[in-house]
């Protein structure tokens, strides 16, 4: 109920059922308001000496982006009581997001879009694959996280046919093995991912 740890008493031999958890909690959210107290202090800071020095680049968001991702990964890791599922898959689109501001602020190579979007898409894929071996009984439950993994493809070819990605080959492979993943659960899987699928979108 508490979502934490219990614990155990090693002198009675018997596990304390409720741990108290409010005062590791009270450190916890005080520690990320600090953070985010310095983080703001900061981005003022950053952001005055880039307006005071300005030479036609906003240079001070770079350091105000990855301040504001150890704080948002902190916060979500540390603080949110969401599920492990969005524990992993949020930082590493908020990763995404800051690599495609230090991309955009350096001149913008395309790297962000070439490489970085694909790969964490990848990365994304294998996660799923490692969860779904580790929690055989219930791999049915991770179809629809393959397919919002799937559909996320789409990104980085809509970004390809509009020219924006340069080089496509990382894209095209990400692409391929998550179809092959998702196409793999439904062959292997047979009846109980379709039954999935039905009871997902309520299809009778």
């Amino acid at each position: 109920m508490c979502r934490c740890a219990v614990e155990r008493d090693i002198e009675a031999d018997r596990i304390n059922e409720y741990p108290e958890v409010m005062i590791k909690q009270r450190k916890v959210k005080l520690m990320a308001d600090l953070i985010l107290v310095a983080v703001l202090a900061a981005a003022m800071l950053l952001a005055g000496l880039n307006a005071a020095l300005y030479e036609g680049r906003l240079w001070c968001l770079i350091p105000i982006a990855a301040m504001a991702y150890v704080y948002l990964a902190f916060r979500m890791i540390f603080v949110s009581r969401k599920g492990y599922r969005s524990k992993v898959f949020i930082p590493m689109v908020l990763a995404l997001g800051l690599l495609l501001i230090i991309d955009i602020e350096t001149g913008f190579y395309g790297w962000s879009l070439d490489y970085i979007l694909p790969s964490v898409i990848l990365v994304a894929d294998m996660i799923i694959l490692m969860l779904m071996l580790t929690n055989l009984k219930n791999w049915s439950s991770y179809i629809i996280m393959q397919l919002i993994v799937l559909l996320a493809c789409t990104i980085p070819l809509i970004l390809w046919f509009t020219g924006f990605i340069g080089s496509p080959v990382l894209t095209l492979i990400t692409v391929a093995i998550s179809v092959s993943m998702f196409l793999g659960m439904l062959v292997i899987g047979g009846n109980t991912a379709k039954q999935e699928l039905k009871i997902r979108f309520h299809i009778r």
